[in-house]
């Protein structure tokens, strides 16, 4: 209740400033070709002569949440709790660049906040109508929810954990665990704990003593021991992440476009690990294919591998059973009938070094009752087999969506979200204002 009174002054002025009477109603548009985006709202951008097309949006909301943390009951509390924000006002804007000549173009995607962050950089070569070859930094979207907050019908993430909280709870435990194992070894010269960190790192093979009472036992040479198996742990976090659905990965994608097909496949670096050496055998696969059946209807099927190791030795505490390579299979349709748009997908991942699988469903549902008026409702469902234990979470979202006008939509979200990994809660109430300038 807290949360929806305080943010009550902003709903009512944008709810006043919907209903200015100066202010022309959206005209809908229609494509067979938008899978998962929402055609309500204009993202055609502004052509700036014969060559050049810039779109974008800005997005400016006031948020509330009542989440439990991750780390609650823990050392960590407090850090997580000074960094995190509760409620209070965002704003971030994209602007998109194309630059065309013949059939060439560069695209160039940028991220605007409190940092100017590129997010795709790429050139584009169109062979003929039918195929076309992209080379640089690309999005790989593995979910059938438009990628940017201007396609959806509800701004907010698909999925509670796989969009937020996985990589935190598995950082979390990881943390916890090297805390009290240093803490035993500085402040006692406990012989148990270090014997138990060199078995943990493998490091007795670089040491010519690991005794603390023998006097070939150097403390210098064992800390570097240990940092040099931290980098290695660090490398191995490079596959905690924020979002396992969306990720900008470098490498090269085929294109293949037909009336009623569209097919894609893409060699990258990586698309989970955020610090690739192709030398080290890392790389990613991601193939994409849409089939649009008729003018209602469309399906999308989706797999991604990853070539990646073993996550390394202090990881071990938490995944002693990690093993190579992730695996992803995606399937969706869409259904869409006058102003009703309906979409389901599964998918399920095996996130090997993590020795993680999580299968997924979400079911989305969105009627356009007029030209001002949407709502949109979202359930998505996750199940997780971790070696922390296992986990689940429920999501349920509601939309109300103002249409302004083409390029301006107001939309007032909430979300309640039960959800845990092993015995780290993760529920979270939600409300969202949002003002959302699109072209």
């Amino acid at each position: 209740m807290k949360i929806l009174l305080s943010a009550l002054p902003l709903l009512w002025g944008n709810l006043l400033f919907a209903q200015m009477p100066s202010i022309n109603p959206i005209q809908n548009v229609t494509s067979n070709k938008e899978f998962g985006k929402n055609p309500n709202i204009d993202r055609g951008g502004i052509a700036i002569g014969n060559n050049f097309v810039l779109n974008g949006h800005a997005n400016i909301f006031f948020q509330a949440t009542d989440q439990d943390s991750a780390s609650a009951g823990t050392w960590m509390e407090p850090i997580m709790d000074m960094m995190s924000k509760e409620s209070g006002f965002e704003a971030y804007g994209d602007l998109d660049s194309h630059f065309t000549h013949g059939a060439t173009s560069l695209h160039l995607h940028t991220n605007i906040s409190s940092a100017f962050v590129t997010e795709q950089l790429f050139l584009k070569h169109r062979f003929n109508n039918s195929f076309s070859v992209e080379v640089g930094k690309f999005v790989s979207h593995r979910t059938i929810r438009g990628e940017e907050v201007n396609e959806r019908y509800i701004r907010s993430n698909t999925y509670h954990l796989q969009q937020g909280f996985l990589g935190t709870s598995f950082g979390t435990a990881v943390q916890l665990e090297l805390y009290d194992l240093i803490t035993d070894l500085v402040n006692t010269n406990d012989q148990a704990a270090l014997d138990s960190l060199v078995s943990i790192t493998g490091i007795s093979g670089e040491l010519d003593s690991t005794n603390i009472g023998d006097p070939g036992f150097d403390f210098d040479e064992f800390m570097t021991a240990v940092s040099n198996a931290t980098v290695s742990m660090f490398q191995s976090m490079m596959l905690l992440r924020d979002d396992y659905k969306t990720s900008y990965n470098n490498g090269i994608k085929g294109n293949l476009s037909f009336s009623s097909f569209e097919f894609s496949v893409a060699l990258t670096e990586s698309i989970w690990n955020q610090m690739p050496d192709m030398a080290d055998g890392d790389f990613g696969i991601d193939l994409q294919a849409s089939a649009y059946l008729n003018e209602a209807l469309a399906l999308r099927l989706g797999f991604a591998h990853e070539s990646v190791e073993s996550i390394g030795s202090i990881m071990a505490l938490v995944v002693p059973n990690s093993s190579d390579d992730i695996n992803q299979f995606n399937a969706g349709i869409e259904f869409k009938t006058g102003g009703f748009t309906a979409m389901f997908e599964y998918d399920y991942m095996m996130l090997n070094p993590l020795d993680t699988d999580v299968w997924d469903i979400a079911l989305l549902g969105h009627l356009q009752v007029n030209d001002l008026f949407g709502l949109g409702l979202l359930y998505s469902h996750e199940d997780l087999e971790t070696p922390m234990g296992n986990g689940d979470s429920d999501k349920f979202s509601i939309s109300l969506n103002f249409n302004v006008n083409d390029n301006l939509v107001v939309g007032v979200d909430y979300t309640i979200v039960d959800a845990k990994i092993a015995e780290l809660e993760a529920d979270l109430d939600q409300l969202t204002i949002n003002s959302l300038y699109s072209f």
